[in-house]
């Protein structure tokens, strides 16, 4: 495992050597979060409003992923969904936040605020790493990745997990793959 370090010290999260993540494949076990999307596809990314420097691309990305032509013309409905963990770990969160702040990158990407006991299922699942920086003006360094979930009846899985720096062209094709599957 690697650990990428912003020049502002944000520590971005772990990575990986391997082209495939551990967490691949596997049926999402706490799901409920996602029993009212509509979607075949959900693009997850778990980060938090307020965020300076990584989950504003982070978004970005993800809706130029979800705008593109590839995406919009495919075979499947595909969403975007941003898990906050601030309000979480604050416990003193607006339930709407997360939604407002996910849908000014784009309409595509909803936002979830979740309670703390769901949060913490939720980061063991994803092997989320999340640490405050009180110290760095209340920034939170967090796993950066892509969770690209497919919907297998009533279920979901963790088809692929990308990292943060993968290019927008590729991960519209990765996310075309698992909209066709």
């Amino acid at each position: 495992m690697l650990l990428l370090i912003l020049p502002a010290g944000l520590v971005i999260g772990f990575s990986y050597v391997d082209s495939s993540h551990p967490i691949e494949h596997r049926m999402v076990e706490h799901d409920a979060f996602l029993k009212k999307s509509s979607n075949d596809v959900e693009i997850l990314f778990f980060g938090f409003a307020g965020c300076a420097v990584v989950c504003p691309v982070s978004l970005a990305k993800m809706g130029d992923v979800l705008d593109a032509d590839a995406i919009k013309n495919g075979q499947k409905k595909v969403g975007g969904l941003f898990v906050e963990v601030k309000s979480t770990l604050d416990e003193t969160g607006d339930d709407l936040y997360a939604d407002r702040y996910s849908r000014a990158f784009s309409g595509k990407i909803k936002g979830y605020t979740p309670d703390l006991e769901t949060y913490q299922q939720l980061a063991q699942e994803f092997v989320l790493r999340v640490y405050e920086n009180r110290s760095d003006s209340g920034q939170i360094s967090h796993t950066d990745h892509f969770f690209i979930l497919t919907r297998k009846g009533e279920k979901w899985a963790i088809e692929r997990v990308l990292k943060n720096n993968i290019e927008t062209s590729h991960m519209v094709d990765i996310v075309s793959q698992a909209a066709n599957i």
